[in-house]
């Protein structure tokens, strides 16, 4: 992939229809940034990232770093080819690197915002992607704002923003705040070091599951797991004690326009601290971050047979009627063995 400068032109600033092209650009980008930065973890938000959403078609992408220094990625970036713009949103506690990238004979702009894991720009970007991908009313109305702050400036990205502030603020109204007596929760993806966690965690998923083999082995297939960009766990987080998650992997796809699919399996919540909106805010993330990688579905089963289950996972966006699942289970003699 060849970065290019930005392209100012403002054909790339008028409102058009969804373009299944985006979630291809974004995946081009990401292979060559993944390429060359190993500290960064690239995700795909803004309008480009709600399938069926008009807006600008522009990529909108969010790098999470593992550095400190927010400013030395920004330079990092640069160095592989992207450059800076005098805009507003260029600022220390948020860097901004931009770019062009041909693709399929069209040009694309694209804009990338430093930040580290759990900031707002990443969580509440998510959720916002989230919330328009499951509220129809809502994505509507955002797009009559786009078309009004269109009309009044296109080329002014701060009139344009200024003039969707409203809805804006309307749609980060309905991002889901999961909160306890001790405080708030924190969702984000279980860290390296947080296996033995996990695994207390998931006493509490099954009533009696298999023994694991040796720690080693264990310890082997968690890093076979996070060395896969398309398995990510999501945990959340009270007082800093992980207390809910759930996995999900994310499928390459040969229909659907070779849009992935998204299966989530493993949900599970800390008895201590059920019915309290945790599972449903660690689901929220998985979803969020399955749209960004331009998913079209997401699945998952559950061996519970009660209505309070289905009720749950209804009420978190899933739909119990859509598809009807069949499972086949590997022969007791043929498991996967361990030494």
């Amino acid at each position: 992939m060849k970065i290019d400068a930005f392209d100012e032109g403002l054909e790339h600033r008028n409102i058009v229809p969804y373009d299944l092209a985006y979630a291809r650009v974004f995946a081009g980008v990401k292979e060559y940034v993944c390429m060359h930065l190993a500290s960064v973890e690239l995700v795909h938000i803004g309008s480009t990232a709600v399938v069926g959403l008009r807006g600008k078609p522009m990529i909108d992408i969010t790098a999470i770093t593992s550095r400190d220094d927010l400013r030395e990625e920004q330079r990092a970036f640069e160095r592989i080819g992207f450059h800076r713009r005098p805009v507003w949103v260029d600022r220390d506690e948020k860097p901004y690197v931009c770019a062009s990238v041909l693709h399929e004979g069209r040009r694309f702009n694209v804009n990338i915002h430093i930040c580290h894991r759990g900031d707002p720009v990443h969580k509440d970007s998510l959720a916002f992607i989230d919330i328009l991908s499951r509220r129809p009313d809502l994505r509507r109305r955002y797009e009559e704002a786009k078309d009004r702050a269109h009309a009044v400036d296109p080329a002014n990205p701060q009139v344009y923003n200024r003039e969707k502030e409203a809805v804006i603020k309307e749609i980060e109204a309905q991002i889901p705040k999961a909160s306890t007596k001790e405080g708030c929760m924190e969702v984000h993806q279980v860290g390296a070091s947080e296996l033995k966690d996990l695994l207390a965690l998931y006493k509490y998923l099954h009533d009696a599951d298999d023994p694991l083999p040796h720690a080693a082995t264990v310890e082997a297939v968690w890093q076979e797991l996070l060395g896969n960009p398309r398995y990510k766990y999501f945990g959340g987080y009270v007082g800093g004690k992980l207390i809910a998650s759930c996995a999900l992997t994310v499928v390459p796809n040969l229909t659907r326009g070779c849009r992935p699919y998204g299966v989530i399996e493993n949900v599970v919540t800390h008895a201590d601290h059920r019915k309290q909106g945790h599972g449903k805010a660690v689901l929220a993330e998985a979803l969020s971050f399955a749209w960004s990688q331009g998913c079209y579905k997401v699945m998952l089963m559950t061996g519970r047979k009660d209505e309070a289950t289905f009720q749950f996972y209804e009420s978190a966006g899933f739909n119990r009627n859509d598809k009807q699942a069949f499972i086949a289970k590997a022969p007791a003699d043929q498991g996967r063995s361990f030494p």
